[in-house]
């Protein structure tokens, strides 16, 4: 095999599984798929009598996209025109791609481009309109090798399996499920609303989401699930004093509370509202609103009469209620609606909601276990009894039961401390005590940073009191913390000569160079947090550790030792070693092995600059860590900063889908090899990748008399993840709230042969080192390291955050205003490096 096939070649999935534990899946089993093809066709609805009239030009001139109208359209055009599709029965998604499982394309279609237009008169707004729908086959595709797939053939391609996958989906959603509600093409559970607290202005309903995956040996339905708002009032003037309660818990009315900033936000949530004048007894109908008017009642009209005239003579009013100092509705084709007078018509999403709304809902979502089965439990019942052509036409049946899988709970590792002896983990927990830290080190020259606060908002007694705690929490933890009375320097804005003053003053209260400024800041800004980052790591080269006003003045042993362990590991020490035990044999002497980690943040408030972030580990424990931030990484110089010249590397990758990664094993595992040459032309080490990943819907939970979750180490690799290559889902954490997600890993590449227990027992005990916690994460803790310096990394830019046009309103319109002359890019946004006094350091943290 030669280099780029080796390179592009998956390693396959392993068959020594072992069980020790059985969990339920939110997955239900596809028991059978009658259709032996599925067709794919392209859709095109368009209105030919707003063609000509269409201020679009070229493909999209005259294009439907309302989904109701596009369904509603096409399944006529589909009714009428049944010979020309040789009857045969399609289902369409309302999107763009209709599917059959036989072939449609037969009477009538154009030769020449496999299509075939379909004329049918339909009604918009009163008025009738002539509407073409436009039929083009795409692609055929046979279930058989979907199921040849799931018994591990990988001669099936993948981009052929995601293209059927896809077409399954958009059949299986398109089932009618019973006792549900469908509101802008999505089907809401009416059964199993969840209860609400307060007024929150909407009603919370379970929004069902089902996704065809190939499974080991299976074909399986993954069943997710979130919490939906639905509008519950009658008019949108109630709907703002649900949305706007928090400001008007004192009594205040919407006039004297709200500016113009909060009736911004609310435009987002009424931008969509279907409404209707409300009373109206003539020329009564449908409005779509676009937004919320800019200027309040009373400077508004409609043709130059006020409105409460216009309404009163146009609607039929007798009396008029309008509150002349809010603003009004926008609509698309009618007058300005004020919010008194709008009447919301139908069901609608609340979609945005205020943070109040969203924290409110995320919480009413969070279920236990045993309540969360019920709710997966009456999906995969409704699911298995859903109606509609799509279960006629393929044959589709699915199982009403959750899937029952094997399991295996994996040993946690063996921890270190500075005793050097091992430390008991909590097998239910994941958690220990933690006596000392393995390596502590001392701070001696430090001082406290008070930023945009008074003394009279953050007295200095205050500041003493916490800093006192603090200091006693980390020498409690092995942190040689000596001078407990560090200077206290207050300034207005975290500009470089207030983090200067405060270094110069740790400098000289403790006679040697600073190592440390503990700031508090009034609140979490990213403006002022980024530009005290920025100056601090590139321009002073001094470490800082932030703490937000409110919690020096409400914390508990639990902030306070987070913050004394982020602390030592700035300073250079570690919380926890792995101990060399059988269960890390990935990590030993003999074969010195480099763990490395890479994540991309995508910035905004830089001009959308993609930062690339790289740490590897600097000892054999992988307890220390480097990293590195680059616009464009072209070199892997971290490696030369091992102890040792490692001979393997474990790279952890975050943040891939399955479209991304082949490409992306392909360009980084190449950019490895080859800077390992630039090394030496012979230094070739053995590269594993896996790939980690959190955004999927798979969740488990232990059956029993009263359902749980996980314990910490759960693996499951049998059934649930691919079947072609070696992958594995692993709880490695404990969770309070909810149920579980675990983290999916995918082994992309293994040079090194390592057995699937060792790289399974590597990667769960890498979570345990994650050092600012004493008990194990979610992923190992390299990702977490390099999901933190991607973020980091935004910061160390060339210019201050004041002068970003993100932040600054005025530069944002002068850039606009100078968008085509040459000065306006002459000095971009650009990384530069961190501060050399601290670029060896982990300064991320």
């Amino acid at each position: 095999m030669d280099e780029s096939a080796r390179i592009l070649e998956y390693p396959a999935q392993p068959t020594d599984d072992e069980s020790n534990t059985k969990v339920v899946a939110n997955f239900s089993r596809i028991e059978a798929i009658k259709a032996k093809h599925i067709y794919v066709y392209v859709v095109d609805v368009r209105n030919m009598d707003a063609l000509a009239s269409d201020q679009q030009e070229g493909e999209e001139a005259g294009k439907v996209t309302d989904v109701h109208v596009r369904k509603n359209v096409f399944e006529r055009a589909v009714s009428l025109n049944g010979d020309a599709l040789d009857s045969r029965p399609l289902v369409f998604d309302g999107q763009n791609y209709a599917y059959s499982a036989k072939a449609a394309h037969k009477k009538g279609w154009d030769a020449s481009t496999d299509s075939l237009t379909l004329s049918v008169d339909h009604s918009l707004d009163s008025v009738v309109c002539r509407m073409h729908v436009t039929l083009r086959k795409q692609r055929r595709y046979e279930t058989k090798l979907l199921y040849k797939y799931c018994d591990g053939d990988r001669s099936v391609s993948e981009t052929y399996v995601q293209g059927m996958l896809f077409a399954l989906d958009s059949i299986v959603r398109s089932l009618a499920l019973p006792d549900t509600v469908c509101v802008d093409g999505r089907q809401l559970c009416a059964r199993n609303a969840v209860a609400t607290k307060g007024d929150l202005g909407a009603d919370l309903y379970w929004e069902y989401k089902y996704t065809v995956r190939p499974g080991r040996g299976l074909l399986s339905v993954n069943i997710g699930q979130r919490v939906v708002p639905l509008v519950n009032k009658t008019t949108v003037e109630a709907l703002a004093r649900a949305y706007f309660s928090p400001a008007l818990a004192g009594g205040g009315s919407l006039d004297k509370v709200l500016g113009d900033k909060d009736w911004r936000d609310f435009d987002a949530v009424a931008r969509g509202l279907q409404v209707r004048v409300n009373g109206a007894t003539r020329n009564a109908c449908t409005y779509r609103v676009v937004g919320v008017s800019k200027e309040f009642a009373r400077q508004l009209t409609v043709g130059g009469v006020p409105l409460a005239s216009y309404y009163r003579e146009h609607f039929g009013l007798d009396t008029v209620r309008i509150d002349e100092k809010l603003p009004c509705l926008l609509t698309a084709d009618g007058p300005p609606i004020p919010l008194a007078l709008a009447a919301i018509d139908g069901k609608h999403v609340m979609e945005p909601m205020a943070r109040w709304q969203r924290t409110l809902v995320v919480s009413l979502g969070y279920l236990a276990p045993a309540a969360r089965h019920r709710v997966l439990t009456w999906g995969a019942n409704a699911l298995a009894n859903g109606t509609g052509p799509a279960a006629d036409i393929f044959g589709i049946r699915i199982s009403a039961e959750l899937l029952t899988v094997d399991a295996q709970v994996l040993r946690p590792p063996q921890l270190l401390m500075s005793s050097q002896k091992p430390v008991d983990v909590s097998p239910t927990s994941g958690k220990w005590d933690i006596p000392h830290v393995s390596d502590g080190k001392r701070l001696t020259s430090w001082a406290v940073l008070v930023l945009g606060c008074s003394k009279q908002a953050m007295p200095e007694p205050l500041v003493r009191a916490f800093v006192a705690q603090l200091v006693k929490i980390g020498q409690d933890r092995g942190i040689d913390m000596r001078n407990t009375n560090p200077p206290i320097k207050y300034a207005a804005a975290s500009s470089e000569h207030a983090v200067v003053e405060a270094a110069s003053l740790a400098r000289t209260s403790s006679g040697s160079e600073a190592q440390m400024i503990l700031c508090i800041l009034p609140r979490y800004s990213v403006r002022l947090y980024g530009e005290l980052k920025r100056v601090a790591l590139t321009l002073v080269g001094v470490q800082t550790q932030c703490v937000v006003a409110g919690h020096v003045r409400a914390h508990t042993p639990t902030l306070l030792a987070m913050v004394a362990l982020k602390i030592n590991v700035k300073l250079g020490g570690s919380t926890v070693s792995l101990a060399d035990h059988d269960s890390v044999a990935a990590l030993n002497d003999k074969e010195p092995t480099l763990v490395i980690s890479a994540d991309v943040s995508h910035t905004t408030e830089s001009q959308c600059m993609s930062v690339a972030a790289i740490v590897s580990s600097l000892d054999l424990n992988a307890s220390r860590f480097q990293g590195t931030v680059v616009q464009h990484p072209k070199r892997m110089e971290y490696i030369e900063n091992f102890d040792v010249i490692p001979t393997r590397i474990v790279y952890y990758r975050d943040g891939v889908n399955d479209s991304q990664m082949r490409c992306v094993k392909d360009l980084e595992l190449r950019a490895i090899y080859h800077g390992c040459a630039l090394i030496h032309p012979d230094y070739r080490p053995l590269v594993t990748m896996v790939l980690a990943r959190k955004r999927h819907s798979a969740r488990f939970i232990v059956p029993g008399k009263t359902y749980g979750n996980p314990v910490p180490g759960t693996m499951v690799s049998q059934l649930i993840p691919s079947p072609t290559v070696f992958s594995f889902y692993l709880c490695a954490h404990q969770t309070e709230i909810g149920i579980s997600r675990p983290t999916c890993f995918y082994v992309l590449h293994d040079d090194a042969a390592f057995t699937p227990h060792t790289l399974r027992s590597l990667t769960y005990n890498l979570c345990y080192t994650y050092p600012i916690i004493c008990r194990s994460a979610t992923m190992p803790a390299p990702l977490y390291y390099a999901h933190k310096l991607s973020g980091k990394g935004r910061l160390l830019l060339n210019r201050s955050f004041d002068d970003l046009p993100f932040f600054n309103k005025a530069l944002h319109n002068t850039k606009k205003e100078n968008k085509n002359k040459s000065h306006a890019k002459s000095d971009p946004p650009h990384l530069v490096s961190v501060h050399r006094n601290i670029q060896d350091s982990m300064y991320f943290m």
